[in-house]
């Protein structure tokens, strides 16, 4: 730490002139001690100002350094009273525009509705299970292996009562005729067309919302 010396006649006009460093066991020369002493590790800059009513060295605040250009408001902040304040954001939803936070519902409305379709087909591809056994149901990709058996039925290339080794979802194999897994495939399109027409209800209360706290209310029956 050293003792750093400044001009204050300069320092009122916001400028940092140094006319001397001393070490700290350094004497001060008496033409200097009417000057700024601060004693520090490094040089003052801008961040500091002399507040000549206290006579004291001090931090710019926010607000300060707003005046000089060196602050950039951010969202939630605005000048009042000669001070930065901060505004709480409602909601993540909610934008800053300009003063204060603004919602637009038809905005939170196309999120949701987003939300809600990645949700539907999470909802559709997941696992099903079939007297005991888990099967991979995955719409675009695991469905073709059961229409294909629907396709070789009507083609009268297999029977119902054929037995299949059907891989399933932690890589095991377990034997099902053609008729069960027809009907395994049967009830997950059932359980698909519940979905659907949950999802269409969902749609039609968000349409409906009026507030961001009925959009959140909004939740899926399975």
């Amino acid at each position: 730490m050293k003792k750093y010396v400044y001009s204050e006649e300069k320092a009122i006009n916001g400028i940092w002139f140094c006319l001397g460093i001393f070490e700290m066991h350094e004497q001060i020369p008496e033409y200097l001690k009417n000057e700024i002493i601060f004693n520090s590790n490094s040089p003052l800059d801008d961040l500091y100002y002399w507040d000549k009513e206290s006579k004291s060295v001090k931090i710019k605040d926010n607000y300060k350094l707003y005046q000089e250009g060196k602050y950039k408001l951010k969202d939630g902040e605005k000048i009042e009273n000669n001070t930065i304040i901060k505004i709480e954001q409602p909601t993540k939803y909610h934008k800053w525009n300009k003063d204060k936070w603004k919602l637009n519902l038809s905005e939170v409305k196309k999120i949701f509705e987003k939300k809600f379709k990645y949700e539907r087909q999470q909802k559709i591809d997941a696992d099903f299970e079939y007297k005991g056994a888990i099967f991979q149901m995955r719409e675009n990709e695991d469905l073709k292996n059961f229409e294909q058996k629907l396709i070789l039925l009507l083609l009268k290339r297999i029977k119902l009562t054929d037995i299949e080794s059907w891989r399933l979802k932690d890589n095991t194999y377990k034997d099902f005729t053609i008729a069960e897994l027809l009907e395994c495939a049967d009830l997950w399109g059932a359980r698909k067309k519940n979905i659907w027409k949950d999802f269409k209800r969902v749609c039609e209360e968000l349409e409906k919302a009026n507030s961001i706290e009925e959009i959140e209310a909004i939740k899926w029956e399975e």
